[in-house]
């Protein structure tokens, strides 16, 4: 019975043993990790299918390998380690010793085994392949810190780097100059070569501007058609000045982009630290108000930030500020002047005319207060007040029995721009009630020459709604006889600037003279601005001038 039992036993330990045996097989071989076992002498006794697969070769070349032969030593060390009896980590960069060439990243964690008596023989080594992973990472990396068309820095890398920079001038007492490089009419560019070429200038920007720093200066796209060149310790202005003289040559060679050729320039402005600024925030600030500056200087041309540049700024966005409170509190009102029959000398229409009624500083001129509000967009919301207000001042002096009047409003570039201006029009004329007949809309050739098409559509709108269009400040722009020959025009103003010379130079008369014989041969009524002196009004009447307004007759009322 004994030995039955005992034969029992050993059946049963025998059948425990294969199935441990078979489990740990499974386990080996199915392991999503890459496993291999070495003997004391680091002889690879037994790999995986997985260890073979990341190596890119087959067991029976694994098995075999003799681990001392390991280039890298992080590794060698940690199987080291294991052979010796204890835990050994590696994690990083892996040359594959059976495919040249072929680099991983793993993760590797080795530990010992050991023989029936407790001594070291041997261990096994487990490896995770990191490789992809650690691609998404750097992927990652580049997208957070790199703008993804040029391969530049972008805005939080040069923001990070500034910083940086700034705490050696903190610290050292060097300068850093920044420099912001703002394309000039990059939009015409955009528009000859279409997105896809304006993407290969802003490449080729970015290719012919790296050239031109340090390997320890930065060089980053901003946005746009914007870039910016970060010069840490540097020689003040002096330095700033070469690199910016080096940047306008760099683009001032030829381009030629899809068989296109055209030229391209850049305004740039430029700050140093500390003088211009001690904070990465500041000095950026700083840095994009002396470009814009270049730019509104006509472009083309570098200027350094200067502290009366941040005091303009400081008072227009102040003036901004107040200008979207005086919106909403209603604080403009409208000014008329009458537009006079030459011929009868009878008052036939007045010009609306807005003014900012500021609770400090009193009545403010257009002039005070438009720029800003086109720049801004708030001249939209200030244009449909204005219309509405004035369409309902000409439908109450309807009301109060006066003679009906032509009322003539302003529109800008900006309300053309948005599309809004049918719909506003509209809208005006029906809670007023005034007949359309008796509206007139003036814009300036500015507000043709940004978009031509889109203007004349909107045009073409309005005298279908019965509402008739003026031509003004005709004279100083760019394109004014294929204006009045293709758009809905029914009036033409001649600016001030040549009215009031007409008295005292013969050059200027003669140019009235021939501007107001042109727009009567076009079948259109011409009006005369500025009008101040008895002698103006009468050349103007003796060349038949059908309209005219100025002190002369009134000032704004």
């Amino acid at each position: 019975e004994h030995d039955e039992q005992a034969t029992r036993e050993r059946g049963q330990a025998l059948s425990q043993l294969r199935l441990s045996e078979e489990r740990y097989r499974t386990v080996f071989d199915q392991s999503p990790a890459g496993l291999l076992l070495f003997d004391s002498e680091l002889i690879v006794t037994r790999c995986n299918a997985r260890l073979s697969e990341l190596f890119h070769n087959p067991e029976e070349a694994i098995v075999g390998y003799d681990l001392h032969s390991l280039s890298e030593p992080g590794l060698a060390a940690a199987i080291g380690v294991a052979r010796d009896g204890a835990l050994g980590v590696f994690e990083g960069r892996f040359a594959n010793p059976f495919n040249e060439g072929k680099e991983l990243w793993i993760s590797a964690r080795t530990a010992p085994l050991f023989d029936a008596c407790g001594r070291p023989a041997g261990g096994v080594g487990i490896i995770v392949d990191l490789t992809e992973s650690k691609r998404a990472e750097e992927l990652i990396e580049r997208l957070a810190f790199n703008d993804t068309l040029t391969g530049l820095a972008n805005r939080t890398l040069l923001r990070d780097r500034l910083r940086a920079a700034l705490l050696g001038v903190a610290r050292a007492h060097w300068q850093v100059a920044v420099l912001y490089v703002d394309l000039d009419r990059f939009a015409a560019v955009n528009d000859l070569v279409g997105h896809a070429g304006a993407d290969r200038v802003l490449q080729e920007v970015a290719a012919r501007l790296a050239p031109l720093v340090r390997a320890t200066d930065t060089l980053a796209r901003w946005g746009g058609d914007e870039f910016v060149v970060l010069l840490g310790d540097v020689n003040g202005e002096e330095a700033a000045t070469r690199v910016a003289e080096q940047i306008a040559a760099a683009l001032a060679a030829p381009w030629r982009i899809d068989g296109r050729q055209f030229a391209l320039s850049a305004s740039l402005g430029l700050a140093v630290a500390p003088h211009d600024g001690s904070d990465a925030a500041t000095l950026l600030e700083h840095v994009a108000i002396a470009a814009r500056r270049a730019k509104a200087a006509g472009g083309a041309t570098f200027r350094f930030y200067d502290a009366e540049m941040g005091r303009e700024v400081s008072e227009r966005v102040r003036l901004e500020a107040e200008l979207r409170v005086a919106l909403e509190r209603h604080e403009f009102v409208l000014y008329y002047q009458p537009q006079v029959d030459l011929a009868r000398n009878e008052i036939t229409g007045v010009e609306a005319l807005v003014r900012w009624q500021h609770p400090q500083r009193g009545l403010l001129p257009p002039a005070a207060f438009l720029g800003l509000a086109e720049s801004t967009g708030l001249i939209e919301q200030l244009t449909a007040w204005v219309v509405d207000e004035a369409c309902g001042q000409a439908a109450a002096w309807r009301d109060q029995g006066a003679p009906q009047l032509r009322m003539a409003v302003n529109l800008s570039a900006r309300d053309f721009r948005s599309e809004r201006v049918v719909g506003l029009v509209a809208g005006a004329l029906k809670r007023s009630g005034l007949a359309p007949s008796l509206l007139e809309v003036e814009l300036t050739e500015t507000a043709i020459v940004e978009d031509g098409a889109a203007t004349a559509r909107q045009l073409e709108a309005l005298q279908d709604l019965g509402v008739t269009v003026a031509l003004d400040d005709f004279g100083t722009g760019y394109s004014s006889l294929s204006h009045l020959r293709t758009l809905p025009i029914s009036r033409v103003k001649i600016d001030r600037s040549f009215v009031s010379q007409v008295s005292d130079e013969r050059r200027s008369a003669a140019i009235v003279g021939a501007m107001i014989d042109l727009i009567h041969s076009l079948g259109l009524e011409a009006i005369a601005e500025g009008i101040e002196t008895q002698e103006d009004l009468n050349f103007l009447r003796g060349y038949a001038c059908d309209l005219g307004q100025g002190y002369l007759f009134s000032r704004p009322l």
